[in-house]
């Protein structure tokens, strides 16, 4: 395979990890060139060391969504607080 071919092949596999990203916004999602494989880590409540892997894009959403269904529940946040960054507002205070 030419150099142009491997180009060609990474930037494919980094416009994948964007998607899986923009689909699964509660991990940082990567392709790891020296591991051949796509990885991910979750930025909700897991266990240490939490990692999820695969040779492609399906691979690596089937243990995403498999250490999701298995993470403990994210409560609610508690009443007062902005749920989302849509619902936050900026209070000021008064002297």
């Amino acid at each position: 395979m030419t150099s142009g071919g491997l180009a060609s092949d990474e930037a494919a596999r980094w416009e994948a990890v964007a998607l899986v990203r923009a689909d699964h916004p509660g991990w940082v999602v990567i392709w790891s060139r020296l591991s051949g494989e796509f990885q991910a880590r979750p930025l909700f409540r897991a266990p240490k060391d939490t990692v999820a892997s695969g040779p492609t894009p399906a691979d690596l959403i089937a243990q995403m969504n498999a250490i999701q269904a298995a993470a403990p529940h994210r409560a609610e946040p508690p009443p007062g607080r902005a749920s989302s960054s849509a619902d936050f507002q900026i209070r000021s205070e008064s002297s």
